[in-house]
């Protein structure tokens, strides 16, 4: 099951979690009403900046009470569509993928120290990223912000994490 919220909804989505007890809930970057074979969606940051700003602590704090659910994994995407308050859709050169990172880095890096690599896992929303950047230069964005951990961690979070919840039958 994947659920969808913004993080004022983080604390209902753990009690969620704590009383699910088999099954795992995703929390993901997804904008409210889009779903996957039936799954709805949960963002990990708000949708205004401003308040954002004001809320960080408050987070973060949040992702810690959810990440307590064992059978609760992380979404890491959808972090460059324009409703999430970056500007990088104004500016007359697209951002690179170091410019990415560097916004998204405490958001990211909070998640997976919250979560653990094995429970958190990239991911793309293209299309609707596609308004600030491309497809590459969001992975090169979360392969910068990986960049410290060790090949394992980087498997988890690029990979396994999304094989093990969706349970793929990946060819050999």
């Amino acid at each position: 099951m994947e659920l969808y919220g913004d993080h004022r909804r983080f604390l209902p989505l753990a009690r969620r979690g704590q009383a699910i007890r088999r099954g795992r809930l995703a929390a993901d970057g997804r904008r409210e009403g889009e779903s996957a074979e039936g799954l709805t969606k949960v963002p990990l940051c708000s949708q205004r900046r401003v308040r954002l700003r004001n809320a960080r602590s408050w987070w973060r704090a949040s992702i810690s009470d959810v990440a307590k659910c064992e059978n609760v994994v992380v979404k890491l995407g959808g972090l460059a569509m324009c409703l999430l308050g970056y500007d990088f859709h104004l500016r007359e050169r697209p951002p690179t993928s170091e410019e990415l990172a560097a916004a998204w880095r405490p958001y990211v890096e909070t998640c997976i120290e919250a979560f653990g690599p094995k429970r958190a896992m990239f991911e793309s929303n293209f299309p609707p990223d596609k308004g600030q950047c491309s497809y590459q230069v969001i992975f090169n964005a979360f392969k910068r912000i990986a960049s410290p951990l060790s090949e394992a961690e980087k498997t988890a979070l690029f990979s396994q994490t999304a094989t093990d919840v969706y349970r793929l039958q990946l060819p050999s």
